[in-house]
């Protein structure tokens, strides 16, 4: 995938919601220009100059559905829900860890009414001993017209467990499937599509242990993407 960031990537993505939209914001607050309705057409670019730039700024405080901007880092687009970066990718800053047997949420999108995403995710994971394993599920108190979500997830380099669900709340791997080994890392891939219905809401990613007598940590630098 190429980095959203480049010049050329950016040109292209900010383009097509622009054809999508018919609407496109280009230059600084102060500067700012509106073109609605019709075809907006811009020049080619070349080996010296892009077609579209978008400068670096802050995140507007009440931004129109379809908005476009760039703080620097992410280039970001409001859906109707919230300004997410484009695409939606959300890293885990920190370790976390569950010693509970008890769904908690490890990341959450905010996702607009009738709206479908596509959500994929790779984690890292180990166990503080060889009883502890991970086991994940999806869920949102928003109604949706279809979910499907699976993966797999590694104990040891050839010892994989797979699973699929087509409801939300239904945990995946689990069971007596746990770490062959404590304090060493593991990877585990999960993706999905979630079909939301008429409502807003938030998809949320949870994560527990299988047990409660040991824990198991989802680590630093795990991520989730959604588009």
């Amino acid at each position: 995938m190429a980095r959203i960031g480049s010049t050329s990537t950016a040109a292209i993505l900010i383009w097509t919601m622009c054809l999508l939209t018919s609407m496109w914001f280009a230059g600084s607050a102060a500067a700012q220009v509106t073109v609605t309705g019709g075809t907006t057409k811009v020049a080619a670019s070349t080996s010296t100059a892009e077609s579209l730039n978008i400068p670096a700024g802050i995140a507007p405080t009440t931004p129109a559905t379809g908005a476009v901007f760039f703080d620097g880092t992410e280039l970001y687009f409001n859906d109707g829900v919230a300004n997410q970066p484009h695409p939606r990718i959300v890293r885990l800053a920190a370790d976390s860890s569950s010693s509970s047997t008890t769904m908690a949420n490890l990341m959450t999108f905010g996702m607009a009414a009738n709206t479908s995403y596509t959500v994929e995710c790779d984690l890292f994971y180990q166990g503080s001993a060889t009883s502890a394993g991970l086991t994940l599920q999806f869920t949102s108190a928003a109604s949706a017209n279809n979910v499907i979500y699976g993966g797999y997830l590694y104990k040891n380099t050839a010892t994989v467990s797979t699973g699929v669900a087509t409801a939300y709340t239904t945990p995946l791997f689990g069971g007596t499937f746990t770490v062959a080994a404590a304090s060493t890392n593991y990877i585990g891939h999960i993706s999905g599509t979630i079909e939301n219905a008429t409502s807003s809401g938030t998809l949320q990613f949870q994560f527990a242990n299988v047990v409660s007598t040991s824990s198991i940590t989802v680590k630093r630098g795990s991520w989730c993407q959604i588009l």
